[in-house]
């Protein structure tokens, strides 16, 4: 149950968090001790707010699902107040939608903007670039650019979608393993921060996933929340197989899967096309080389600095290893896939993209799997929940990266 301690603990903590963030503290000029003293305090009942989450999935106790949305809300509501806590992206979104209204933002680039003011939150590296998503993010920044160009709008509507998702993973995983599991996503401070404080749209990715495995009985429905998926962010192709392999009639699954991808892929594709520049964007961005430092690809890359030295370029010689490790663990997921269960190989194939193929790691990529974690059984949700939230603090606490492109 949703109490009302609880809930003033969780907009406590939301408040304290948001109002500490990196671009809130800087565009109203707070004291750093003060944003310190707020962060900690929101950070520290954010600790406590996971600790009374999984004291209830471990008791299996639970709530309303009217209490379940009620947290989400309540406990979004802060960031809708702030700007970003940790990263500008959704300035990149803003501009993309700008972009959207002038043409196809996959022919134009943010540079298109000119003096915008929006362009100066922007990550320069991003504005000779077009669109590096999907056609159905394409289709959605169409959208909200015949509705409204304004920037505080769009960042409300970006908050809101994002809001949006959260829900959408709460209903899915209430239906299936009940609230008290669901509140690990709805009421996650990782999540909260990075959807609605930063407003990312990869949970949309994660609930994609999500329905694509919930329906996975019925193939042509998983099928078509998986290609969504790919129509987003193109990342979950790699889970085709996996999907396939899950029934006895593997090769027909395969078929219907791919097909359906494909053609959902082409048919959003077709209105922007313009050629191979269409995949420009994503091709130059996966060129970029942003790594933590405690990751294996960080490693490869200096092993290779001082066995080879600069030439031929080490980074590459690091993605390959890299790669080569990431299909033997996505291979070791399908051959043991009835063991690890379809949402464990699902979660475990992800999470080894981000840590040993993906070139250009984010805290917010974690949100790719993060909502099938509930689906694993026993204590192994409880368990992992624990692991990727440490990772992500991990991932905050230590920005470095190895960058460069």
């Amino acid at each position: 149950m949703l109490t009302p301690g609880i809930a003033i603990l969780g907009m406590l903590a939301m408040g304290g968090i948001a109002f500490s963030g990196q671009f809130s503290t800087e565009a109203w000029l707070t004291p750093v001790m003060t944003a310190s003293i707020m962060g900690a305090f929101g950070y520290a009942l954010a600790g406590f707010l996971v600790w009374y989450v999984l004291r209830r999935y471990r008791s299996g106790a639970e709530l309303p699902l009217r209490h379940l949305i009620l947290g989400s809300v309540l406990f979004s509501a802060p960031f809708f107040l702030a700007l970003p806590v940790f990263a500008g992206d959704v300035f990149a979104y803003i501009a993309s939608v700008k972009v959207a209204a002038l043409g196809n933002p996959y022919a134009h680039t943010l540079a298109t903007l000119g003096n915008d003011p929006i362009l100066q939150q922007v990550y320069p590296g991003w504005h000779t670039l077009p669109l590096t998503y999907g056609p159905l993010w394409a289709v959605l920044l169409k959208v909200l650019s015949s509705i409204t160009r304004d920037t505080v709008l769009l960042l409300t509507s970006f908050r809101l979608l994002g809001l949006a998702s959260i829900i959408g993973c709460g209903f899915v995983l209430q239906r299936v393993v009940g609230t008290g599991r669901a509140a690990l996503i709805a009421w996650n401070p990782v999540v909260l921060i990075e959807v609605v404080g930063d407003a990312h749209h990869d949970l949309l990715i994660g609930l994609a996933i999500l329905v694509a495995i919930v329906l996975a009985a019925r193939p042509l429905r998983s099928a078509w929340a998986l290609a969504a998926g790919v129509a987003l962010k193109y990342v979950p192709i790699i889970l085709i197989p996996l999907f396939a392999l899950a029934h006895p009639r593997a090769q027909r699954r395969f078929l219907i899967y791919a097909s359906i991808t494909a053609g959902i892929f082409v048919a959003l594709t077709a209105p922007f096309w313009v050629g191979p520049q269409t995949f420009s964007g994503v091709v130059a961005q996966s060129q970029m080389f942003a790594i933590p430092v405690f990751f294996p690809q960080f490693i490869l890359l200096n092993l290779s600095y001082l066995t080879i030295g600069a030439h031929p370029a080490p980074e590459l010689i690091a993605r390959l290893i890299g790669i080569v490790l990431f299909v033997l663990v996505a291979l070791g997921a399908l051959v043991y896939r009835k063991r690890l269960t379809l949402p464990g190989a699902a979660a475990l194939t992800i999470a080894a993209y981000i840590v040993f193929a993906a070139s250009n790691v984010q805290t917010w990529y974690l949100l790719w799997f993060l909502p099938v974690l509930p689906l694993l059984p026993g204590s192994h949700a409880r368990r992992w929940m624990i692991v990727t939230m440490i990772l992500w603090g991990t991932l905050i606490a230590i920005p470095f990266r190895l960058w460069y492109a």
